[in-house]
């Protein structure tokens, strides 16, 4: 309880109120105190109480923590699974997937537009072609789209499209619709590299560089030129399979080129 001591003004000057216990042994002080108090106003005076003096084997005070509410986890929700994957393949995606599918219907369909080409069947050799060139574009897609990378479809893509190109170039230089240098040059480029590959077990210098990519659609492009603008259809200018023909010559140069350095700094 606080113990409160007032001056108040009374006849004789002021008098002591006293609030709370008597203190005894403090009215020598309290008187004067009073005697000081008569000759001027002073302000209301409060005393503290004494303090307490907590013994020494008495343990010290030790506050409770604060309880911070617990938070249940939320149950983890397993992340949407690509719908071309086999049921029992949970961490790395099957060989056998959709991408790979695609890819080895390419593979199928490469020699396929050879023969059409030959046989003078430059429609449905167009056809053929065209849907060799979608199915390059989705097996991507869907890999990447789906993580379906594998080491089989990473071997079987490129060996696609070097067979597809190879076949429809090499039955287009024969019907008289592409010039041989073209094609000597786009062969040779494929060949080096295939033989590069298999000098060196690390493949990682082969990894797809975009003037690569570009040059694998300038190639297609050739070729669907190249068929358009012979035989019974004749819709294509020259001038533009030979304009085609200079721009894959220069992307089938440079690409051969940028893979010749990597091999060289691999081997060193």
């Amino acid at each position: 309880m606080q113990r409160l001591i007032r001056l108040l003004p009374g006849r004789s000057g002021h008098e002591l109120v006293l609030r709370g216990y008597h203190w005894r042994q403090r009215q020598h002080v309290l008187s004067n105190f009073i005697s000081e108090a008569g000759k001027r106003p002073s302000p209301p005076l409060f005393l503290a109480p004494p303090l307490s003096i907590r013994p020494l084997c008495s343990p010290p005070r030790q506050d409770k923590p604060l309880s911070s509410p617990t938070i249940s986890p939320s149950p983890s929700v397993p992340p949407a699974s690509s719908p071309f994957k086999d049921a029992g393949a949970q961490d790395l995606p099957s060989n056998w997937n959709i991408a790979n599918y695609i890819t080895g219907f390419r593979l199928v369909l490469a020699p396929g537009v050879g023969l059409l080409i030959l046989g003078d069947h430059n429609s449905f050799a167009l056809v053929a072609l065209s849907m060799a060139g979608i199915s390059d574009a989705l097996d991507g897609y869907l890999a990447r789209r789906y993580a379906l990378q594998t080491a089989l479809g990473a071997r079987l893509d490129p060996a696609a499209d070097k067979l597809l190109i190879g076949c429809a170039a090499g039955a287009l230089c024969v019907q008289g619709a592409l010039p041989g240098w073209i094609v000597a040059l786009v062969i040779a480029r494929d060949t080096a590299l295939v033989a590069a590959a298999s000098c060196i077990p690390q493949k990682r210098w082969l990894a797809p560089i975009p003037v690569s990519k570009a040059n694998t659609a300038l190639q297609i492009s050739l070729c669907v030129a190249g068929i358009a603008s012979a035989g019974d259809l004749a819709v294509v200018h020259p001038l533009v399979v030979h304009g085609l023909a200079v721009a894959t010559a220069a992307t089938t140069s440079a690409s051969g080129l940028m893979y010749a350095v990597r091999f060289w700094r691999s081997v060193k």
